[in-house]
């Protein structure tokens, strides 16, 4: 390792300090001082003490649901403060379905979406699959939402299986569903996420989700998203839409590679919008890529 043998020199260093700080010592003072023995047998006993003392004690798992529920409720924008940030997160970790409970249970304006995403977000941590079932069961109005957000929560740790998660609720199919998913699923394993699009059925969906990966890829390949672009989206108006929005990474990170391409594009009315691109202001914080 790097940072070994200065570590290494470093610890000499102070075991030797330590050692003559020792050897010092031992020649200013008695080797045995009947109070120092008297210092370290009352610091023995405050310990022994310390280690029996009894821990403190927690408020029941009713009395923490029936706080939390009435400051959820509570029109004091302090005590729903309270409730989002300590008490829902404390009842949260001890009693997860009982907290979900709960959650269910709540008015639209007891702070209901913050808390549905509070325990969302904590339960997707742990049993991704099991917060997902939980969203299943809600009314049609919400359980698309929420079900979006679990695998929305999954997706950048493992993709794949988030979008197994939404396949299994028949939500994979959902451009908004899985547009996140498909984002992280690209930067992870492009090659992964391109054959889950190139086996769609639907031709819209199929050119939808090749138009997600490409926007995903621009940000670290554009070149290869920009063939992308080109070869797999069939739509005129998607894929125009899609060579833009790779343009305009490319131009953020290798202007003169991005111009390159334009220059290859036939005079038509998507080089007039392309070749517009460069004279919008772009922020340029972006390092240049090795075009690939």
């Amino acid at each position: 390792m790097p940072g070994k043998p200065l570590l290494a020199i470093l610890l000499c260093a102070s075991g030797f300090a330590a050692w003559r700080w020792h050897d010092s010592a031992s020649m200013r003072q008695p080797a045995s001082s009947s109070g120092s023995k008297t210092h370290h047998q009352n610091q023995a006993t405050d310990l022994t003490k310390a280690s029996h003392r009894p821990p403190p004690t927690a408020a029941s798992l009713e009395k923490l649901q029936a706080d939390a529920l009435a400051a959820l409720q509570s029109s004091d924008n302090g005590e729903r403060r309270l409730a989002l940030e300590t008490l829902l997160p404390d009842l949260i970790a001890r009693d997860l379905p009982g907290t979900a409970e709960l959650v269910k249970g709540l008015e639209p304006w007891a702070a209901s979406e913050e808390a549905t995403a509070l325990l969302l977000d904590r339960w997707t941590e742990s049993a991704p699959a099991a917060a997902a079932d939980w969203c299943a069961q809600l009314d049609p109005a919400q359980r698309t939402r929420w079900l979006t957000r679990v695998s929305d929560q999954l997706s950048p740790r493992d993709p794949s299986a988030a979008m197994a998660l939404l396949d299994e609720h028949q939500l994979a199919s959902d451009p908004i569903a899985s547009g996140t998913v498909l984002y992280h699923w690209a930067r992870r394993d492009i090659d992964a996420a391109c054959t889950w699009a190139s086996h769609q059925a639907d031709e819209t969906f199929r050119n939808a989700s090749w138009s997600r990966i490409a926007m995903s890829l621009a940000e670290t390949h554009p070149a290869r998203a920009a063939t992308l672009a080109a070869e797999k989206i069939t739509d005129p108006i998607q894929q125009e839409e899609a060579v833009i929005s790779v343009l305009h990474q490319w131009i953020l990170r290798d202007r003169p590679a991005a111009a390159a391409w334009v220059a290859l594009f036939p005079e038509d009315s998507l080089r007039q919008r392309a070749e517009a691109e460069f004279s919008h202001p772009h922020e340029t914080s972006h390092p240049p890529l090795t075009v690939d």
